[in-house]
Formats: C-alpha cells, structure tokens, sequence
C-alpha cells in the first residue's frame, strides 16, 4: 500500500511542471488513484473525502470531463457513507448519475447503482426501497457486460431474501450454492473475495444452527482457502472474518488441532481484538464475529 502510494505521488511529481490538456487530464487521474488509495486501502476516508473533492473542483474546469467527474463523484459519495455523513453520500450519488453519459459502458453506471443500493439500506429505507435499487444494478451490470459485479448483486439480492439465523431452517442451501459457485468465478478479484467470504461464514451459520455441521465445514474450508490466498486481508472488517473462521473450525473440525489458539499464534493483533469485542473462547468468537 506504502509502495503504491509511492510510486503515485513520484509519477505525479514527474509531470507536475507540464500543462498540456492531456497531461492535466493525466495528472488528476493520478490525483484522483491516490484518493482511492487513501479511501479503500489506507482506510482513511475522512482524508480521501478532502482528496476527492479538490480532484472533483478542478474536474470543473475540464471541458468534456462529464465521465471522469461521475467517478470522482461516486468515490465522493462512498467515502462520506463510509463517514456516516448519509446526506451529503445521497447528494454526491445524485450528482455522479446527473453526469454519466448515456452511450458510455463505464463500470461506473453499474458500481453507482450499487453505491444507491448499499445507501439506502444505511438509510434504513423500505425493503422494497433496497431490493429495488439492487435489482437496477444487476439490470445495469448486464446491460455494460460487467459480470462480476452482476454476480456481486445476485448475492445481495439472495441475502435480501434470506429469513435469517433465526430461522435456519428455512435457509436455501440449493440456491446459495448456484450463487456462490457464479461468484468464486471471481474470486481473485478482492472484492469478490470478501463477498464470498462474508457469505461462506453465513452460510456456515445457518448450516451449523440446523445441525449440518459437515456442510457448514466445506464452507469454512472455503472461506480458509480465500483467506489464505489473500494476506493482505488482515486489517479493518477482515479481521472479524478471520475470527470467525477460527472460531468455526475451532468447534467444528475434529482434526486434533486447537485453531483457538492458532488464531492467536497467527495474529498478533488477535488478542487484543477479542479482548475489545469481550470474545472469550470459539464459542462467543462464533456467535459475535460470524
């Protein structure tokens, strides 16, 4: 990330004395890359609503610059969601879809849909409210040909309708499967990877909760193989993922291995997380990181 960081700020410096219109498109392109930077990867947002929102003013002043403010846009508005400023998250979002040409295929068309359906659902808006603003995503993910985030979809629109641990036995494991096996397509994608994640431990959850241990394994051992695949998932919201993922296997895998006190061996940071969170043993690990 450091690295990254680095070598944006250094291809900025390189052509900071140049004033050609390509090149000031370039450079805040370049602006732009380490806001998101900041925004998704230093998990800075508060900093990256500041770094979005110069790059967005001097967007202004671009003619024909309608596609790229749209982006900045977005990224304007997911970063003050990710600051709770809901309102000014709503605003951005309407700005972003006020700008998208109609002929572009932008990836953007669809993550902006996406960004709506996720702020509603912040806003405690109506179900039907939520569902349909991800049902427009998936309609705009497949009209611009962007199937990973059309999968992406279908997992929120399978979760919008799932009944809820509480009622594990009404879970459709023959539908989740379809869905899980369309998303590990892109699973190399992090994203993607953290969508699966997140629905492999539910599906542990409501599997285990009904008795279907064994089959709640195979989705923990999925969940392992991604994790495992992806060291840099070890900061902010992965860090519940991985505690439940100990806690799962610690309680469900009868191999002679203590993963209870591997998590600790692993993750130095493991410790003082559970102590934060009041997590005593693999039990309560299971029931409050799952």
């Amino acid at each position: 990330k450091e690295a990254a960081l680095e070598n944006l700020q250094k291809a900025l410096a390189a052509i900071e004395g140049e004033n050609s219109q390509d090149v000031i498109r370039q450079r805040l392109r370049i602006r732009h890359d380490i806001a998101r930077l900041t925004h998704f990867f230093l998990r800075q947002p508060t900093q990256a609503v500041t770094l979005y929102k110069a790059v967005l003013q001097d967007w202004e002043a671009i003619p024909y610059s309608e596609l790229d403010r749209a982006i900045t846009a977005r990224n304007l508005a997911e970063a003050y969601m990710d600051c709770d400023e809901l309102g000014e998250a709503d605003n951005q979002a309407s700005r972003a879809r006020s700008l998208i040409p109609e002929w572009t295929q932008h990836p953007v068309c669809s993550e902006l849909e996406y960004l709506w359906g996720r702020l509603a659902k912040r806003q405690k808006l109506e179900d039907r409210e939520i569902r349909s603003r991800f049902e427009m995503c998936l309609r705009k993910a497949l009209d611009t040909s962007h199937m990973m985030m059309a999968k992406i979809v279908d997992d929120r629109l399978f979760w919008l309708k799932d009944p809820g641990i509480s009622s594990a036995g009404l879970f459709d494991d023959t539908a989740w499967a379809i869905v899980s096996t369309a998303l590990s397509l892109y699973r190399r994608h992090a994203w993607a990877a953290r969508v699966l994640i997140n629905g492999r431990l539910r599906a542990a959850r409501r599997l285990a909760t009904r008795g279907e241990r064994t089959i709640a394994l195979k989705e923990l051992k999925d969940v392992q193989d991604l994790i495992s695949a992806n060291p840099s998932f070890d900061s902010g919201d992965d860090r519940r993922r991985i505690v439940a993922l100990y806690a799962g296997l610690s309680l469900f895998e009868k191999s002679g291995q203590d993963w209870w006190l591997r998590l600790k061996q692993n993750y130095s940071w493991s410790q003082e997380w559970l102590d934060a969170k009041q997590i005593t043993n693999s039990q309560s690990g299971w029931e409050q990181a799952g």
